[in-house]
């Protein structure tokens, strides 16, 4: 058996009969955090025939450079309201190497966004002086854009440019949900075919992606639909019921929902319903 000094070393005997004059192999597998960077020392015991005492005592020098990366490896914004501001963070970081100048960013590119570069910092917060973060240097890029984007899902790809030979280009991919600020959830409230004079009701619900609602005024129009009921099921949202009654003639009726809040915005919902 093989028996390693260190977590961060896993050793493999492919083949632990060794014939006498013959040779066997040893293959030793590290595993490096992105904060191990430079060099190491690791030791490895090698156990055979049943001694207790270690027939040979392996030394082993290594160095490993991580070169950068970026954090996270993609962002998701979820549901952005149409028209609003976006921001976000994009974290370049890369390990802390005695003697070597911190590689830096050389450019950042998205069609539709601006970008912010701060200045390379050491350690991931100010409480990681006495903690592995501490050998980490992070620099953080603040991408802003307004959400001029039709509703909808998107997605768009960062390119992020650095000084070093190894990982010249990083890319980070953005994806989010455009929504619209006030939307009807069914957007078309259709009461099916129905058979004359007969009654229904349908329910719909209203809501505000980007704070509470306060309705001012509800109304319907169109021949045979009333608002039955309103209710303020969460903050955000708002629960209509529309009945409607058939009548005696047969064919498609269409009507309408507006709605207006508080703060002057309005939304509708169609109607309809089909009279056999």
């Amino acid at each position: 058996s093989v028996k390693s000094s260190c977590t961060c070393q896993s050793v493999e005997v492919p083949d632990p009969v060794i014939p006498p004059f013959g040779e066997g192999r040893i293959m030793a597998r590290f595993k490096v955090a992105r904060n191990a960077a430079g060099a190491r020392n690791a030791e490895s015991l090698v156990f055979a025939n049943k001694h207790s005492a270690p027939m040979l005592r392996l030394q082993m020098t290594y160095s490993f450079e991580l070169g950068v990366w970026a954090y996270p490896e993609q962002i998701d914004l979820g549901c952005v309201v149409v028209g609003k501001p976006v921001e976000f963070t994009i974290h370049v970081r890369q390990a802390k190497v005695a003697g070597r100048k911190a590689h830096v960013l050389q450019s950042v590119d998205t069609d539709g966004m601006s970008f912010e570069v701060l200045s390379v910092r050491e350690g991931l917060s100010t409480e990681d002086a006495a903690s592995d973060n501490a050998k980490l240097l992070d620099q953080a890029v603040i991408g802003r854009f307004s959400n001029d984007f039709k509703a909808g899902y998107h997605d768009k790809a960062v390119t992020l440019r650095t000084d070093h030979p190894d990982y010249p280009v990083l890319t980070v991919p953005v994806r989010w949900e455009s929504v619209v600020e006030l939307s009807f959830t069914p957007t078309v409230l259709h009461f099916g075919i129905m058979a004359p004079a007969s009654a229904a009701t349908r329910s719909t619900t209203l809501i505000a992606e980007s704070g509470p609602l306060q309705v001012r005024r509800a109304e319907v129009s169109g021949d045979g639909f009333r608002l039955e009921s309103q209710k303020q099921i969460a903050s955000n949202r708002v629960e209509f019921v529309v009945g409607t009654d058939a009548g005696a003639v047969p064919g498609i009726r269409k009507g309408r929902l507006t709605v207006e809040t508080e703060d002057g915005k309005s939304c509708r919902s169609e109607l309809m319903a089909i009279v056999e």
